[in-house]
This record gives C-alpha cells, sequence and structure tokens, in this order.
C-alpha cells in the first residue's frame, strides 16, 4: 500500500493515525508532521525535503584528489 494510501484512509476515519504509522512503518510523531505537510503542500508535501541537495559534509574536489594522490603515491 502507498503512503498515499494509508494517510487518505487515515484522513477519512477508516484507520486510526496509530495504525496509518505503524502500516507505513514511521513513528506517531512523524506521521503526524506527514499529515501535515500533506495538508498544506498536498502529494507533493510528502516528498523528501532533502532531495536534490549536496550534503553539508561534502569536501571539495581539490581536498578528495590531494587525499587520493597523497594514498596512491606515499601510502
Amino acid at each position: 500500500m502507498k503512503l498515499q494510501d494509508v494517510i487518505l484512509k487515515a484522513m477519512a476515519n477508516k484507520i486510526s493515525w496509530l495504525a496509518a504509522a505503524e502500516i507505513a512503518g514511521v513513528s506517531d510523531r512523524t506521521m503526524r508532521q506527514m499529515r501535515e505537510r500533506y495538508r498544506e503542500f498536498g502529494y507533493t508535501g510528502l516528498f523528501d525535503q532533502r532531495r536534490g541537495r549536496r550534503s553539508i559534509h561534502r569536501i571539495p574536489m581539490q581536498t578528495a584528489e590531494r587525499v587520493l594522490g597523497l594514498y596512491r603515491d606515499r601510502y
């Protein structure tokens, strides 16, 4: 069952929100957040908000090349 189907059933009071969280495999807090995003933004609000962004832990390419060069030549 898709996440959208689970949320729609919970919104129609066919299943409880706790049951919806259990079906989706998330905590009740996460399900409340999903419910609010779905109410505010619709189906697109359920997509991961970090999608398409670079990691904040990403190192510069110059540093990576230097480390690989040292590993190859020296160590």
